[in-house]
Parts: structure tokens; sequence; C-alpha cells
């Protein structure tokens, strides 16, 4: 019984990855999206980004060269409009995970850097 339950799980959950692997690549389709362009449908759209900077550790503070050392979190929120699709459409999928390389990302840059090691986790 057991077997048969894990069987039907897996051949769900493989369908759900295939349903989800498709709507990433037609929605990403180089004919179609292209993450160097900002993403608005009309050029005179603004595109609204969230940013959010948090202190996750202090590492070292050098008073004598005026040093912080942290490790932070920055979370950037932005809507894409290209990147819709109707759930209904594909499986009831309304929610996706795409590598940030992927789409397009917002210029926005930390002034005041002394040594700029930024590590990508998403």
């Amino acid at each position: 019984m057991f077997v048969k339950i894990l069987l039907i799980y897996l051949f769900v959950t493989g369908i759900i990855c295939d349903i989800e692997m498709n709507l990433t690549r037609t929605l990403l389709n180089a004919d179609v999206y292209d993450k160097s362009i900002r993403p608005a449908l009309n050029h005179r759209d603004v595109t609204n980004v969230s940013f959010d900077l948090s202190l996750a550790q202090l590492i070292d503070v050098d008073e004598k060269n005026q040093i912080i050392t942290t490790n932070q979190w920055i979370t950037m929120i932005w809507r894409d409009p290209k990147l819709r699709w109707n759930p209904l459409d594909w499986d009831n999928v309304s929610l996706l995970h795409i590598k940030y390389d992927k789409v397009w990302l917002p210029d926005i840059v930390l002034y005041n850097v002394s040594e700029e090691k930024i590590k990508t986790l998403y």
C-alpha cells in the first residue's frame, strides 16, 4: 500500500514539475522575453522596486580604519507584467521560482562599499 501511494505521489510530482518547466520555458522564451529590457508593457509605465536591506551579522568593527564588516540580506521586489500567466491554463500553477540570472534585475548599487563581495543565493 505504501509503495502504491509513493508511486502515485512521485508520478503527480513529476507531472507538476514538467508543467512548471514548460511554463518557465514559455515565459522565458527568447522570442518573447528579454531580460535586458525593463519590465513594462508601455515605455511610459513606471517599474516600482521595493528595496530592503537587513543586517544579518556584524562581523567586525575596525575603528582605526573606520571599516565595518557585515553580512546583509538584500531583498528587491517588483512586478514584471511580461511574466504573467493564467494558472488555469497551467494546472493551477500560480508560483514559479526562477533563478535571478534569467530575469531583469534593477540596477541598484551599494555606495560606500570598501570591498565588494556579493554572493547571490537566488
